[in-house]
């Protein structure tokens, strides 16, 4: 599971470690979870960048056309539900294993959430 923050990094830049899980998941190598806002804000994002990118609208409906055929599609408000795993901490929806975010305010919640930076997703997963 991740947000639409590090989905458009990793589209936008293949050379960092967003880019390297980005590439990974469309290679099948993992399972991208996003819940259907944060794809609304990828084609808000990317609809804002067409321009720079030399992109028409065509090709951004392309694109958001092809990450929600190749990813779990969560609804509005999926949040970690109980139960709790052993270590008393939440699981997340659809059987994702972590919620890979750079979200401060997500990133406050490892005690209870599976949340970690792109960077310690890729240093164990990569």
């Amino acid at each position: 599971m991740t947000d639409a923050e590090t989905v458009a990094i990793g589209l936008a830049y293949p050379g960092t470690v967003q880019g390297r899980i980005i590439s990974a998941w469309r290679h099948g190598s993992l399972e991208l979870v996003l819940e259907i806002t944060a794809i609304e804000d990828l084609a808000h994002i990317f609809y804002r960048l067409a321009g720079r990118l030399g992109w028409s609208v065509l090709e951004v409906n392309d694109l958001i056309a092809a990450i929600r055929l190749n990813t779990v599609v969560l609804p509005p408000g999926s949040r970690c539900e109980p139960p709790a795993t052993p270590r008393g901490r939440k699981r997340l929806p659809c059987g994702a294993t972590h919620c890979v975010t750079e979200n401060e305010a997500l990133l406050a919640m490892t005690d209870t959430y599976p949340v970690i930076t792109p960077e310690e997703f890729w240093s164990v997963y990569g």
